[in-house]
């Protein structure tokens, strides 16, 4: 999705917000003092800022799943080469019992 289409679906999202009478009253009483009383651009400020907060928090989401995704990575990386390792250690062992058997049967 890009980022465009992002920006577009938080701003609706913080309209239905301001529709459902659901906004952040604290953030809002601070943002209409700074317009001066003015909710025309009070509504504009408060969206512009909904919508960044909205963005940083996927943002923090995205990065969070991103970074567990690569610890599962590497975890399954390193699963991997232990189970090699094992396998390896199986065939060396059977190698051995191989050649044991060989020599005490050659007698």
């Amino acid at each position: 999705m890009s980022d465009l289409a992002r920006t577009a679906r938080y701003a609706k999202a913080v309209e239905q917000e301001l529709a459902s009478g659901n906004r952040r009253e604290p953030v809002w009483k601070e943002i209409l003092a700074t317009a001066g009383g003015d909710e025309a651009a009070a509504r504009e400020r408060y969206i512009q800022l909904r919508v960044d907060q909205i963005a940083a928090d996927e943002a923090g989401r995205e990065a969070v799943d991103k970074a567990r995704r690569k610890q599962r990575r590497l975890h399954d990386s390193q699963a991997l080469t232990v189970a090699q390792k094992n396998a390896l250690l199986g065939l060396g062992i059977i190698i051995v019992l191989t050649a044991a058997l060989y020599l005490l049967l050659r007698k």
